[in-house]
């Protein structure tokens, strides 16, 4: 899972006729996720995503919003099976908003910067709903694990074990457990991956894991645990190693794994000195290689001032999305796109031949064969209550 720097400063047309199951679809391709309770109804959501999390039987949508789908306890955290949403528990998070969610042995995990997560003092930044209520986890006393304000940005499980990033510094007192913790997911144990105070030096935006249960983060971090070549992004298995033999240049944003490969998305351009590999490069375990490019094919498809905020796969496809507008010089090709191993495509539309929605995008997902979108945006595919996540078929 990854985030990006909105998500730092987030706290500082016509409808269309709904179908039977509560879904519009607008013209770009688009759908709602439902609607509220009002009268006339209104967007499901009245508050911007910034984490997705498709499981089984259920997608998990996070953010600041409250009363998804008009219902009082799904503030912040909801569920949506693909036609109607519901809460976690009767007993909401507090304020604040959550920025990742994880998934394990029933359990969901949620990490942001909420407090009070069910109504318990001890559960703040990070909690987990055991399927009854919220409560605190990987803290080693009674009081909150995380202290100062900051943020839990991503969460990644990895085996046994809850890894979980973001701005925060000294987790549990440990001077150690800078931005990155690991959680015993069957004890709540909380343990750090350095041996001492200084050897992470920046937060973590994104989080993910290959199949070999090899973790990669994703940040504003430089020089991890004193290897030169992990800024921006590094690997774990015990112990840290930057990728390839060079930064790979800017912020980290977003992290996808597929297998043993791992997609990459950051500020940088020219990655590795591919003229192709702007904003964008895979990871195959020992070199950068580009994933597309402009329809030339002399350049990236991405615009130089890109932010790429979120990846995720599925089958053969590859999507992206953040803040772009544009690209390839298409008048659609803003916010969300599609890679299909050869060529990169806007992916919908606002219906007028403008790009699918206004805002940044967040958060992708993929649930029951749909791509799911979430982030600041509103009117998605042209539909005025598609506001701040969307779904369309994945073909």
């Amino acid at each position: 899972m990854r985030r990006s720097l909105l998500v730092l400063l987030l706290f500082a047309g016509a409808s269309l006729p709904l179908t039977a199951h509560g879904l519009a679809t607008a013209g770009g391709g688009w759908n709602r996720l439902g609607t509220n309770s009002a009268k006339p109804p209104g967007s499901a959501l009245n508050g911007h995503v910034t984490a997705l999390h498709g499981a089984k039987g259920a997608l998990y949508v996070g953010g600041s919003f409250t009363n998804a789908g008009g219902i009082p306890a799904a503030d912040r955290i909801a569920k949506w099976n693909g036609t109607k949403w519901s809460a976690l528990g009767k007993t909401p998070l507090g304020t604040g908003a959550v920025f990742a969610i994880a998934t394990h042995a029933g359990k969901v995990y949620a990490g942001g910067n909420f407090v009070n997560a069910g109504g318990k003092a001890a559960a703040d930044y990070l909690a987990v709903f055991d399927g009854v209520s919220w409560k605190p986890f990987c803290n080693t006393t009674e009081q909150p694990a995380f202290k100062g304000g900051l943020q839990v940005l991503a969460l990644q499980v990895v085996g046994s074990t809850l890894y979980v990033g973001g701005t925060f510094q000294n987790a549990n007192a440990d001077a150690r457990a800078d931005y990155l913790i690991a959680c015993d997911l069957a004890t709540g144990t909380p343990s750090v991956t350095v041996d001492k105070d200084g050897d992470f030096s920046g937060a973590i935006y994104a989080l993910t894991a290959t199949t070999d249960g090899t973790l990669y983060a994703g940040g504003t971090f430089t020089n991890l645990d004193g290897v030169a070549t992990a800024d921006g992004v590094a690997s774990y298995k015990g112990f840290w190693q930057g990728l390839g033999t060079a930064p790979i240049g800017g912020i980290v944003r977003g992290l996808h794994a597929k297998g043993m490969e791992v997609y990459v998305s950051s500020d940088g351009l020219n990655i590795g000195g591919i003229a192709q590999a702007d904003h964008l490069v895979k990871w195959n375990g020992a070199a950068y290689s580009a994933v597309g490019a402009n329809g030339a094919g002399t350049n990236g498809y991405f615009p130089a001032t890109s932010y790429i905020n979120a990846l995720t796969t599925s089958g053969s496809l590859l999507f992206a999305a953040g803040s772009w507008q544009n690209a390839d010089g298409k008048p659609t090709g803003d916010v969300v796109a599609s890679f299909n191993g050869s060529r990169w495509q806007p992916v919908g539309s606002n219906g007028a031949g403008g790009g699918p929605w206004v805002g940044d995008t967040q958060e992708l997902a993929v649930f029951r064969g749909k791509l799911y979108a979430g982030g600041a945006f509103t009117g998605a595919g042209g539909d005025a209550k598609a506001n701040f996540a969307a779904s369309r078929p994945l073909r």
